[in-house]
């Protein structure tokens, strides 16, 4: 729109807002590894805090399950089970028995990220589980964590 001097006027409707409407991206849970080299996705992800460490527990139902527990205010970088406040575990049971393997000292417990805003906390971890009631052993490798608490 022009006015008598020609120049152009402003519309006030002409105005335009940016909004930013991105809402953050959605969290999925998720618990993989390889347990004696077969895959292994877990179907029932759990996460608490407890007296200072976050335990994650990944399983299979009630039979069969893998639980990695880290400090609950764990920075970025590798962790080792035999660090206080990390430890790492494989339960499973049949038959009315279960068997517990526990990992080995100094097993790496990688935290790649954590969002302790969102609680999310991200990870990898591989250890060989050890029975101590037995010489059975089990090898869990390429194990990878994605889990809101």
């Amino acid at each position: 729109m022009s006015n008598q001097s020609g120049k152009k006027e402003e519309d006030p409707e002409e105005e335009t807002t940016t909004t930013n409407t991105e809402t953050p991206e959605a969290h999925t849970d998720s618990f993989t590894a390889k347990i004696d080299g077969a895959s292994y996705t877990a179907t029932i992800i759990q996460a608490t805090v407890i007296g200072g460490k976050l335990q994650m527990t990944g399983s299979k139902g009630t039979s069969e399950g893998i639980t990695i527990t880290i400090a609950s205010d764990a920075d970025a970088g590798s962790y080792t089970s035999s660090m206080a406040d990390y430890s790492a575990s494989y339960a499973i049971s049949s038959g009315g028995t279960g068997t517990n393997y526990i990992a080995e000292s100094g097993s790496p417990i990688t935290i790649t990220s954590h969002d302790k805003t969102n609680k999310i906390v991200k990870g990898t971890f591989s250890f060989i589980g050890k029975d101590f009631q037995s010489t059975a052993s089990v090898n869990i490798t390429d194990g990878e964590f994605a889990v809101q608490y």
